[in-house]
């Protein structure tokens, strides 16, 4: 798609990196991370369609985070690992973060841990409590490649278990 502006014809792309910006200019990460939890909580509540009954898979998490609410295409988003309780993948996609954290000469380590990832956990922990965001900090662009990222399923009886055992041994 393209936009016009006053100067000419802009991609949509360029207008969300853009907004994306402005955004890192005029706002804390706290007030970016708020809003974007605010945004995909009230998009899953509106789509009370995709919901299945619990307990929901490490791939459907993906596939509704990704696919039907980012809108991104599978070829940006590869799977590396799948299991029942785990899938990772390698994010190749155009990243209006990514690129707004480059021309500000900001690191996406930090802009993606503080603004992104309690966003991204929020919206997954609506379909399974159980199911926890992972992103490798190691491998995420413009650092690598790629940005590694996981959707694991935790079995919270079990940790408990541990920890009892853990407070008992104390």
């Amino acid at each position: 798609a393209f936009l016009m502006t006053k100067e000419g014809i802009m991609d949509e792309f360029e207008e969300q990196v853009l907004l994306q910006i402005n955004r890192l200019k005029n706002r804390s990460l706290r007030e970016i991370e708020k809003a974007v939890t605010e945004k995909r909580v009230n998009w899953w509540a509106s789509h009370q369609g995709l919901k299945k009954d619990l307990p929901v898979s490490p791939r459907y998490a993906f596939e509704c985070l990704f696919f039907e609410y980012m809108g991104l295409k599978k070829d940006d988003l590869p799977v590396l690992s799948e299991s029942e309780n785990e899938i990772t993948w390698a994010s190749k996609n155009t990243c209006p973060t990514l690129e707004a954290c480059g021309r500000l000469k900001l690191d996406t380590r930090t802009v993606c841990r503080q603004a992104y990832e309690k966003s991204t956990q929020a919206f997954i922990s609506l379909l399974d409590p159980r199911l926890r965001f992972v992103r490798s900090y190691k491998e995420i662009r413009p650092h690598a490649k790629i940005c590694r990222e996981s959707i694991i399923r935790i079995d919270l009886e079990a940790c408990m278990s541990v920890a009892i055992e853990e407070a008992k041994v104390s």
